[in-house]
């Protein structure tokens, strides 16, 4: 599906599955800004009946992050505002529903550079005593996201799985590189290991059992973790990961993912500026959101994560026989747009072939993000986790 650019004061709203067959429409251009908390109301009134045939039981993702809509229209004039150029899409039903409550998270600083504060929020389980500790880091293409923005999988696996659910933020290209990023996972986890019973108390998790998951640029600093980290994590769970920023996929010129138009770098240039002051996060309406789609057409995530001619260090499969990797489970689907599913079938292929354990779930039909579903419970690789930890 190829969508035009939206015009001047407007976004684009793409419409999936029930969306698409209920519109007749795979797009809408809306004015903007509007505040997400209106949106349905307002295509109610486009398409009668669309609210309670189509809208209650899809989800809402506004730049690729999902949102959640009755908790945004419930903040008033506080909520996410969907901003000129945005790109909206209304994806398939969530099937599945989350059957316990969310835990609530503590937050904790742990790392500053400067003046910038990294921050990580902790998830514990009820009565939580010496539980596993899961380490996740945020897609984007280590240029835009934040750690907030978990699947209800990985929610849910807080008690599913007694565990320890950890999810880091950390400094964001092009204002620093890759290797500056891999530091920020190298602390974290170290910050992990070594201060966090500080704060969660002593007796409540077990430092020394712990994985390392990720998706999409986050399932990248899963492989690094796994690489480099001495000790290595006990295993390593890359969902839908960037492995090689220098691959076939990041240095051809790719289509939206999601059928939005083209971007105009100029558009962002006060985020594409290497010299503005780093960052660890984004807000949900920033603009910033929009850098992995320019970054898709341009066919330049090398350039913007600093990775220097000839310098393998960050070339996950070229690195594997050499540093070799803990215990993985890899998650991909055979129709992400987002990410090449071959840059998963080259990693997971040399540790075949050195004989490393690994277990990969090629998913047949799915594209990026499409674990946001919570029908997805990615049961198979939490087993593969616990086995190990």
């Amino acid at each position: 599906m190829s969508t035009p650019k939206a015009p001047a004061g407007h976004f684009t709203l793409l419409y999936f599955a029930a969306a698409t067959s209920f519109t007749r429409k795979q797009h809408d251009f809306l004015p903007a800004p509007m505040p997400v908390g209106q949106l349905y109301d307002v295509l109610e009134k486009m398409y009668t009946g669309m609210k309670d045939k189509v809208l209650s039981s899809s989800a809402l993702t506004v730049n690729l992050d999902y949102v959640d809509v009755e908790e945004e229209a419930g903040k008033s004039d506080k909520g996410l505002t969907i901003q000129a150029g945005d790109e909206v899409a209304i994806i398939p039903p969530r099937l599945g529903i989350l059957t316990m409550a969310s835990p609530k998270p503590e937050t904790i600083i742990y790392k500053t550079v400067g003046t910038l504060e990294i921050p990580l929020d902790v998830y514990l389980p009820d009565h939580a005593k010496n539980v596993p500790v899961l380490l996740w880091f945020h897609g984007g293409g280590l240029l835009q996201g934040a750690r907030r923005s978990m699947t209800p999988h990985m929610l849910q696996a807080v008690s599913k799985y007694n565990i320890a659910l950890v999810s880091a933020d950390y400094r964001l290209a092009p204002q620093v590189g890759v290797a500056d990023i891999y530091e920020d996972v190298k602390d974290c986890v170290a910050f992990i290991r070594n201060g966090l019973t500080r704060h969660t108390g002593e007796g409540t998790i077990d430092t020394t059992r712990l994985a390392v998951s990720g998706s999409s640029a986050g399932g990248y600093l899963a492989f690094l973790a796994g690489l480099y980290i001495e000790p290595k994590p006990q295993v390593i769970l890359p969902i839908y990961p960037i492995t090689d920023p220098l691959g076939t996929f990041f240095t051809t010129s790719q289509p939206h993912p999601f059928g939005g138009g083209r971007t105009e770098p100029e558009s962002l240039a006060e985020f594409l500026d290497p010299t503005a002051d780093a960052v660890a996060n984004n807000a949900e309406d920033s603009k910033r959101n929009q850098l992995y789609f320019v970054m898709m057409q341009e066919a330049n995530l090398a350039s913007l994560l600093k990775l220097k001619p000839g310098d393998d260090t960050f070339r996950i499969a070229r690195k594997v026989y050499e540093r070799k990797l803990p215990p993985t489970y890899v998650v991909h689907g055979d129709s992400d747009g987002a990410v090449g599913v071959e840059q998963s079938d080259e990693v997971v292929g040399v540790m075949v072939g050195s004989g490393m354990e690994v277990r990969y779930e090629r998913l047949h039909g799915l594209n990026h993000l499409f674990d946001r579903d919570a029908k997805y419970e990615l049961e198979g690789m939490y087993e593969f986790m616990m086995k190990h930890l």
